[in-house]
């Protein structure tokens, strides 16, 4: 799979998963015995919920019998879809870990496609074999070992995490980054190396003043020779099915010499939305590794952010901002839990919506730079044994010109994911 870049810009060669991974069955008819014994209500609450990611945990002992280990003792070869109604809701398996690593349960997640407010709706679980999991679409990775991971949806890119680390080309690799396709799976709409500020690479983390044994590290630009390094993937966080694609790294904040000082566990949820629509979860988790450590620097150089291709510095007379009501955008700074950036990248116009999770620190800022540079920054202290968690949502629409970018279609968004649906287990008996 090729990448002809230009500016940070690649051509994305379309491959055929299912030669690759074998042939994606329909969900067959499903017996009583597959069916496990809970019942999952789920209140849409005060709002409607449309292309609505959902989840829930079910424990041995708790929310399932001891007896439905076996179902779930390898949840990457099983497969499970909801019963709603007399119909039969695509959903996807996932195992779930304690901190001995042995199985201790399992999570389930699926997609409310539509649904009004103030409605419950029920499910009753059903477990399928490995030979007919999974809808006529699925989510896929292809690994090129040490360089990236790609992630398809069928034969559709969606996303590259770049993770290549090479001391002789120390500029074009010092950090890991996530790479956005375009909706034809062509192209990347996100910026790689080089182009305009070089060290702006798709959706990346870091922050130009990081203090540790008062010392600081530039953890953004990397002007003083600092890296981010990819470690290893997380085996416990791998999962690719018919509604969504989870993976986590481990990342180490290396110094000029070399000593790795802070730790990051990013983790990457896609899911799936209708053609036109992409919707990721960026789940962080920030762990110092040498004492007391301090996240600090500028409002544009730090934080986590999104950049746009390269395109966009060289006509950022066509950028626009959408912000929270009451919200005003003065000197590239925006103080509000959310900002949409909207950027024509090869004759289309997206809007990309960069949410900030509730549980983050609730000092953040957005910083909203027209050539194509957006994103969160905060100031915080963290320390061993407290790692620091953020989460983030970013969804990436094409719309056709500005009169679609509809405030307050962005505030149901953000509502939506700040007040998810409310999820109960209980037994079905």
């Amino acid at each position: 799979m090729g990448i002809a870049s230009n500016e940070g810009v690649g051509s994305i060669a379309r491959v055929s998963v299912t030669l690759l991974f074998g042939l994606v069955f329909a969900l067959p008819a499903l017996g009583d015995a597959d069916v496990l014994p809970v019942k999952i209500e789920c209140d849409t609450g005060g709002m409607a919920r449309v292309h609505e990611p959902v989840s829930v945990e079910l424990r041995f002992g708790k929310d399932v019998p001891e007896s439905a280990r076996g179902w779930f003792a390898d949840a990457g070869k099983a497969g499970v879809v909801l019963r709603q109604d007399g119909r039969e809701i695509p959903a996807q398996l996932e195992s779930l870990v304690d901190e001995n690593n042995q199985v201790c349960g399992a999570r389930i997640s699926w997609i409310i496609e539509s649904a009004a407010a103030g409605k419950t709706l029920s499910y009753v679980p059903a477990i399928q074999s490995s030979a007919t999991a999974g809808a006529t679409e699925q989510f896929v990775f292809v690994d090129k070992p040490g360089e990236h991971l790609d992630c398809f949806l069928g034969n559709r890119p969606v996303y590259r995490y770049v993770y290549l680390f090479d001391p002789g080309n120390f500029h074009d690799t010092y950090k890991p980054f996530h790479h956005v396709c375009d909706f034809e799976g062509e192209y990347f709409i996100t910026k790689g190396p080089r182009g305009m500020d070089s060290h702006h690479r798709g959706m990346y983390i870091g922050w130009n003043e990081t203090k540790v044994g008062g010392k600081s590290y530039d953890f953004w630009s990397m002007a003083d020779k600092s890296s981010q390094r990819h470690k290893a993937f997380v085996p416990q966080a791998a999962s690719a099915g018919p509604v969504l694609a989870r993976r986590a790294a481990l990342v180490d904040w290396m110094t000029p010499n070399g000593e790795a000082v802070v730790r990051d566990r990013r983790e990457t949820v896609v899911y799936r939305q209708p053609q036109g629509r992409r919707l990721f979860d960026m789940l962080f988790l920030v762990e110092p590794l040498k004492g007391p450590t301090r996240l600090d620097g500028h409002l544009h150089h730090a934080g986590f952010h999104f950049r746009a291709d390269n395109e966009v510095a060289y006509k950022r007379a066509s950028s626009r901002y959408v912000l929270p009501p009451g919200v005003e955008r003065v000197n590239d700074q925006a103080d509000g839990p959310w900002a949409v950036g909207s950027f024509v990248m090869r004759d289309k116009r997206y809007a990309i919506l960069h949410m900030s999770g509730p549980a983050n620190p609730n000092s953040t800022v957005y910083s909203t730079r027209d050539y194509g540079r957006f994103g969160a920054f905060f100031q915080t202290g963290i320390d061993i044994g407290a790692p620091l968690a953020l989460q983030y949502r970013v969804i990436v629409i094409p719309v056709k010109d500005v009169s679609e970018l509809d405030q307050a279609a962005f505030v149901r968004e953000y509502e939506n994911y700040i007040n998810p649906p409310v999820v109960r287990v209980s037994s079905a008996g």
